[in-house]
Formats: C-alpha cells, sequence, structure tokens
C-alpha cells in the first residue's frame, strides 16, 4: 500500500508539473502518450476512491472514473467496471453489462477477468451471455476503429512534419 501511494503521488506530481508546463524529464511526451497517461490516472483515481485515500470514500465517484478509463480500453478499468456492474457498488447491478466488461477486459490479456466472466455466466442465460458478447464485439469494434484513426493520425502528422522539414512539436 505504501509503494503504491508512493507511485501514485509520483504521477500525480509529474502531471502537475506537466500542467505548467514544468516537465523535466528528458523524454517529452506527445498528445496522445498523454492521453494514455491520463486514462491510467483516471483509474488510478477510481481506486482511491474505492478505498477512501486521499478522498472521500466514494463508490460512485469511483465507478464513474472506473468507467471513463474503460472506455477508453483500460483493462484493468474494464474489470473493476464489470466487479463493480456485478456487486452494485456505486451503481444499479446489471450482470449483462458486467459479463461485456469482463470480456472485453478478458480479450485484452487480463488473467483474472476470463475467470470472473466465466463465474458470472454460472448466473445468466444463453440469451444474456450472447447478448453480452454481442455489446462487448461491438464496443471493440467502435474502440479499434478509434485506435486506428489515432495511430493513422499520428502517422500523418509525423509525415506532414518530416515533408516541412521540421521537428514534431515536443522531440528534441
Amino acid at each position: 500500500m505504501a509503494e503504491a501511494m508512493r507511485v501514485f503521488q509520483a504521477e500525480a506530481k509529474l502531471i502537475q508539473a506537466e500542467a505548467n508546463g514544468k516537465f523535466t524529464h528528458n523524454v517529452k511526451l506527445d498528445k496522445w502518450d498523454k492521453k494514455i497517461r491520463q486514462v491510467r490516472q483516471q483509474h488510478n483515481l477510481a481506486v482511491l476512491y474505492t478505498m477512501g485515500v486521499g478522498v472521500p470514500l466514494d463508490f460512485r465517484s469511483a465507478y464513474k472514473w472506473f468507467k471513463i478509463a474503460a472506455d477508453e480500453g483500460l483493462p484493468e478499468a474494464q474489470l473493476n467496471v464489470g466487479i463493480a456492474l456485478q456487486s452494485g457498488m456505486g451503481v444499479k447491478k446489471d450482470y449483462v453489462s458486467a459479463y461485456k466488461y469482463y470480456t472485453l477486459a478478458a480479450a485484452r490479456g487480463l488473467p483474472t477477468a476470463a475467470p470472473a466472466r466465466d463465474n458470472l455466466a454460472q448466473f445468466l442465460s444463453q440469451f444474456q451471455i450472447r447478448a453480452g458478447q454481442r455489446m462487448a464485439q461491438g464496443f471493440k469494434q467502435r474502440l479499434d476503429a478509434k485506435q486506428r484513426y489515432v495511430s493513422e493520425r499520428k502517422q500523418a502528422e509525423g509525415e506532414l512534419y518530416e515533408a516541412l522539414g521540421r521537428k514534431p512539436p515536443g522531440s528534441n
């Protein structure tokens, strides 16, 4: 717990330095890398809300932040949204949506997600399982399309700067 708090505090200071324009690390982050860091921080904030560390114990706020990070594709957040939906922590119970998020986290390689999904499936009808699978597939397709767009945009920006004979902002 102490190590987790130390890491969280170091990340918080780094983000604050970035916001103030005083980023001192040798490697500058582009806007896409900052987005990834932001998603991880949203998840970390949700964890703090679930434990009441540095913020009030608040499962609704935790769910809100887990959901934001989960919808950006972070598998740990997807697992936690599934847990919240299954148990009703900060949100109304919804087993089909919980199945969806467990499926998404399992597809991203999170080892604890598949057993959680399979355990929940014991209590669902075949219709509910298929609905959860369809929801996960649709979500995954939208997320993959978004990630392709970001990748293509990042590549196009690099090519544009190269064609102009300039370095992208933030590169040394």
